[in-house]
């Protein structure tokens, strides 16, 4: 239930901003694993957001830059996660700003659906939190074109996961920060679960991607798999 918008929850009623508001959740839990709105603000106005940072993202330090990066990606989750239904911006709304937003409501990050015939359903905004939770994890750009080790190929962040997750090459690609001095197996099999549930939820096809509730559930899994 509290990864449903209100109004969903209450009349049954589904809009644009029903996904947006279980976006800002599962984004919230994945960089802290809380879902209070209220705690995460407290700490944030309280100079104290690296304290409250999921340790699995933390690795072995934070370098400015990086918190920084957190910070605007939990910003941008506050955001969303409003009661009202008419508080939430829209994908498209989203501050178009990359120094201290993620671009949500560009190219790279707006389902094919949409783009094509301006309908909005329940998969759509799974498809833009597959893409950040790729960049959460890769450290990289959504829209960066990535070279292939030869130089004669190059690829966009879900192409580029994805093909090291099918040579078995998965650990190369996570983000520097996330690793630290090295990724245990358990860890690197937890992450690579992410990636799957990432590359899941950014499908083309809005038929091949889980719905929120589904995604919810599996990140549910996964931090419990976390703590056991």
């Amino acid at each position: 239930m509290g990864h449903v918008a209100p109004e969903y929850a209450h009349t049954g009623d589904f809009n644009e901003k029903s996904d947006v508001y279980s976006f800002s959740i599962l984004l919230l839990q994945l960089l802290t694993g809380h879902e209070s709105r209220e705690r995460v603000e407290k700490y944030i106005e309280n100079n104290r957001f690296d304290e409250i940072i999921d340790p699995m993202i933390v690795g072995d330090g934070l370098c400015p830059e990086k918190e920084l990066q957190l910070k605007a990606f939990a910003d941008l989750a506050l955001k969303c996660v409003t009661e009202s239904a008419e508080e939430r911006p829209t994908m498209l709304m989203l501050p178009n700003n990359s120094d201290k937003y993620v671009v949500v409501g560009t190219f790279g990050y707006l389902a094919p659906e949409y783009l094509t015939s301006n309908q909005c359903d329940e998969k759509c905004d799974v498809f833009s939190f597959g893409k950040l939770l790729l960049e959460l994890f890769w450290g990289q750009r959504i829209t960066d074109r990535l070279s292939s080790e030869t130089g004669d190929e190059e690829y966009y962040l879900r192409d580029h996961v994805n093909k090291h997750i099918e040579n078995n090459r998965f650990k190369e690609i996570v983000d520097p920060v996330i690793v630290g001095d090295g990724l245990c197996n358990n860890k690197e099999q937890q992450l690579q679960a992410f990636a799957v549930l990432a590359i899941e939820c950014s499908s083309q096809s809005p038929i091949n991607r889980p719905t929120m509730v589904d995604v919810a559930k599996q990140i549910r899994q996964l931090y419990l798999s976390c703590n056991s």
